[in-house]
């Protein structure tokens, strides 16, 4: 323990000898002398500059939430997104400098000016010293609060990720076992039979067509400008392998929709989709989009899949284009009836080799092997984000550490006043909320919006897995801003 302990500690040491040797680089030998009887910033009125700093820098920030909030929107898809990643980051870091630079300071003094400079004991242990410190600390608070946000960021989508993993399954695979070959799927189901697996098959028969897409869809980007939709191929079923779904002959329906898909392809309703058979061509009006997974992705490729009336479906069959050779002609479905059997018909689908064919795939192999993926994602970014974690709570901590001896002469003369270690402590319980309260509300707020802009690429759930690793980092966060306020009461009981 002591051994992964000591690279941690032995960085937090290297960086304040780093910090104390620029800080002694600037002064002078007489300033050195004098250096703990000068406060970190003299007690004087805010000046304009001061106050503009502090509203620039929330400025700053609310900018870089807003265009993180429009990141993958039509506006900046395209050539323009990697220049818009560079403009949040550095917008949202320069101004989170600024605002401990001078926003702090600003909101606070305006809080001492409602109270009209009559200030209690708790304020100025825990105002007063917090204008007058973080002002000097702001580059390091700055970087305190970047580690934070992306730990926390980066925690929050590796288990979106994992925690999605069901439903993308589900989403993506809609049968337990997928088979686009008539021959194995005879082969799989008499498989079943002779083990007297209950279980149930859908069959549906694939037709690849080229299509006209230009009328009904665009691309979320300014590059969609120049792309054309009019010779594209399209995957084409009939409703009448489709329960709960009936098109009406002149219409088609777009299944096999996502949100990630909805996301950069926009599709207009009540719009001409031309289909182009081989002597004929078939007008058809989209008559929208349904999120109802019928065929897998690897099927599908991740596009949309048209479904169409099954008078119109035959047609298309007849008039079909030989030269097309798509490589999925039809698929089944197998879905196991009792869960239990589960797992032995999968090792029957490995048995008969039906695994290795493209296209053939089992549910329960592949949530295993995403959820394995996304495990061990999790772990090796949980252990960096601990890292970063434990990194900037011992900073603050030990800086509040050297502090609570500095001041320790100021709390000896408050005690010889006649104020309680009580009346201090709460001073003091309300300073460490500050002081760690604030790194860590700003962290947060980056880590939001910062997995808010891009969560969809990572599964299908964002805010509850998001507020779970919060809710973690806060807890053992607030470990340092509680040890440093036990340390606070024993200097405090030693001062006097």
């Amino acid at each position: 323990m002591q051994q992964r302990k000591s690279p941690r500690i032995a960085a937090i040491f290297v960086l304040i000898l780093i910090m104390n040797a620029l800080f002694i680089k600037r002064q002078s030998i007489l300033s050195l002398f004098r250096v703990t009887t000068v406060t970190q910033q003299r007690a004087r009125n805010m000046t304009v500059f001061q106050a503009v700093i502090g509203v620039f820098g929330i400025l700053l920030i609310v900018f870089g939430y807003y265009l993180s909030s429009r990141l993958f929107s039509s506006v900046f898809l395209g050539n323009q997104l990697f220049l818009v990643m560079i403009v949040i980051l550095a917008s949202v870091i320069v101004g989170t400098y600024l605002f401990y630079k001078g926003s702090v300071s600003f909101i606070f003094n305006l809080i001492r000016k409602r109270k009209g400079g009559y200030l209690n004991v708790n304020d100025v242990l825990s105002l007063s010293s917090i204008m007058f410190r973080m002002r000097s600390n702001s580059l390091l608070l700055m970087i305190i609060t970047s580690l934070s946000a992306l730990s926390i960021a980066l925690l929050s989508l590796s288990y979106i990720s994992y925690y999605s993993v069901e439903k993308s399954v589900e989403r993506t695979i809609p049968a337990d076992f997928t088979i686009p070959d008539t021959m194995r799927a005879m082969e799989f189901t008499q498989t079943l039979d002779s083990e007297d697996i209950a279980y149930s098959e859908s069959a549906i028969d694939l037709l690849t067509i080229p299509v006209d897409l230009s009328r009904v869809m665009s691309f979320t980007g300014e590059e969609s400008q120049d792309m054309s939709y009019t010779d594209t191929q399209m995957i084409v079923i009939s409703d009448a392998v489709l329960s709960e779904i009936d098109v009406a002959e002149k219409g088609v329906l777009f299944v096999n929709s996502d949100s990630l898909t909805e996301k950069f392809l926009k599709f207009q309703r009540n719009q001409q989709v031309v289909f182009q058979g081989k002597e004929h061509i078939y007008n058809l009006t989209l008559k929208g989009t349904e999120r109802v997974a019928v065929l897998p992705t690897r099927v599908t490729y991740g596009f949309v899949v048209a479904v169409v009336d099954e008078q119109v479906f035959r047609k298309m069959s007849v008039d079909k284009d030989p030269s097309i050779t798509p490589e999925f002609t039809e698929y089944h479905g197998v879905d196991i009836e009792n869960e239990n059997d589960l797992e032995k018909a999968n090792e029957l689908f490995n048995v008969l080799g039906i695994n290795e064919w493209a296209g053939h795939e089992s549910k329960l192999e592949e949530r295993t092997k995403q959820m394995q993926s996304a495990g061990m994602i999790m772990f090796i970014v949980g252990f960096l984000g601990l890292a970063f974690l434990v990194t900037s709570g011992c900073i603050l901590y030990f800086k509040q550490m050297y502090e609570s001896e500095d001041e320790k002469s100021n709390y000896t003369i408050l005690r010889k006043l006649g104020y309680t270690q009580m009346d201090l402590l709460k001073g003091i319980q309300r300073k460490q909320l500050f002081n760690f309260g604030i790194p860590l509300v700003v962290g947060l707020l980056h880590s939001y919006f910062a997995v808010k802009s891009g969560w969809f690429l990572f599964g299908t759930e964002m805010l509850t897995p998001t507020i779970i690793v919060m809710l973690i980092y806060t807890a053992l966060y607030s470990i340092f801003g509680l040890l440093s306020v036990l340390n606070y009461k024993r200097v405090i009981k030693d001062s006097l």
